[in-house]
């Protein structure tokens, strides 16, 4: 072959490889500047959003829980965002719960306590570290802290999951914690109930998932689940898209909290009182006969509202709801449970004082009004020294 037709031959199969090398790092460049952006947008996420607003990468609630409604997935992990406050990642260890991993067995020479809540213990906004359990934990030798808080969650299903799976995990000592939104009902789902009005079992009813989509087919479907669960980037431009494309922008949240009925009805003045309280005392002396049945013991912590800690906040609120202030009881959720407590001599500890008469901002996260960090440090001392007074810290 002569040295033309050689050079001919060469002349495409070089080309070829130029175009491969060129498309190559063509593909490296987006990838690379892709990650750089996703990279940027996660350490500025919060200051981007709109005040109050929330979405976040990867999911980790799980809606066909036919005990409980709704739980939490072992294993997954989610990184959230709250527009002006926070970007934090959420794991879910093998347990279902926002906790470190724990044995399934207590680990000996300890004391294993389980943490009943909703999501003031599941503490949105920190880190696992800078939870009121894992504080406690470390505050409290020979305590093994597992923190089974879930999002959402009221009274009833907090007795369920202790029914179902709590009582398992071999507790000597349930640590209810108490917030007002406790007494809420759950209209999306569908409750089981035995003679006696207690609940057996939750389940979503199918009409009940306004968020709830059918993912798309095909790659492109399988495609848009991976972004969904791995970039936050991706999930905030679906969102301010889809919002656009509605006609919609993001709504920021205002610092007042929300006037839920239940939430409202908690702090009703005078007798009697109403019939969300009837139903939780119903569910407490249940609890307290499910967890002492099998020798272990029960103590209730209260959460107090960030309505409730200073007398600006408790007018604001008050002139926000357009109710009068002689309706309304300040304390009166923490009377109303601190006498059922009494009644059934059951530890009880009310964290208003802890935390009253100071900032909301200090204690409570704008925008979001779960506890900062600091909140969570200044519950953990005061719940601590509360267990060592009762006897309950000791192994």
């Amino acid at each position: 072959m002569t040295a033309s037709a050689i050079s001919a031959t060469q002349r495409p199969t070089s080309r070829r490889r130029r175009w491969i090398a060129t498309l190559v790092l063509l593909l490296t460049s987006i990838a690379l500047t892709l990650l750089a952006a996703e990279g940027l947008f996660r350490l500025a996420a919060h200051r981007l959003a709109a005040d109050g607003e929330w979405f976040a990468a990867g999911h980790i609630m799980q809606d066909d829980d036919t005990q409980l409604g709704f739980s939490m997935i072992p294993h997954s992990s989610q990184l959230a965002v709250r527009g002006g406050a926070y970007t934090v990642r959420t794991s879910i260890n093998a347990l279902g719960m926002r906790d470190v991993e724990h044995p399934a067995a207590p680990r000996p020479g300890t004391r294993r306590v389980l943490v009943l809540g909703d999501s003031f213990m599941f503490s949105p906004g920190v880190s696992v570290a800078d939870s009121m359990p894992r504080i406690l934990e470390g505050l409290t030798p020979g305590l093994e802290i597992l923190n089974a808080g879930v999002p959402g969650y009221n009274l009833e299903q907090e007795y369920l999951y202790y029914v179902h799976r709590g009582r398992s995990l071999s507790p000597r000592l349930v640590l209810l914690a108490f917030f007002i939104n406790d007494l809420a009902p759950a209209p999306a789902y569908e409750i089981a109930r035995d003679a006696d009005g207690l609940p057996l079992s939750y389940r979503a009813r199918a009409d009940g998932r306004p968020g709830r989509q059918a993912p798309e087919p095909g790659l492109r479907g399988a495609t848009a689940s991976w972004l969904r669960a791995h970039s936050l980037l991706y999930v905030f431009a679906r969102k301010r898209l889809g919002g656009t494309r509605r006609g919609e922008t993001a709504a920021p949240r205002t610092d007042a909290p929300r006037a839920m009925p239940p939430e409202l009805e908690a702090f009703r003045a005078g007798e009697p009182p109403p019939a969300a309280w009837a139903q939780a005392w119903r569910v407490l002396d249940a609890l307290r006969a499910e967890v002492t049945r099998t020798g272990a013991s029960l103590a209730v912590v209260m959460i107090p509202s960030p309505v409730q800690i200073s007398d600006a906040a408790w007018s604001d609120w008050v002139r926000w709801l357009q109710e009068s202030p002689e309706s309304l009881d300040r304390r009166g959720p923490q009377r109303r449970l601190a006498s059922w407590c009494a009644a059934t001599a059951t530890p009880c500890l009310d964290l208003l004082d802890a935390y009253f008469d100071v900032p909301v901002d200090r204690f409570y996260i704008r925008h979001d009004l779960h506890w900062t960090e600091e909140g969570h440090e200044r519950a953990a001392g005061a719940v601590a020294a509360f267990l060592r007074a009762k006897g309950l810290a000791g192994v």
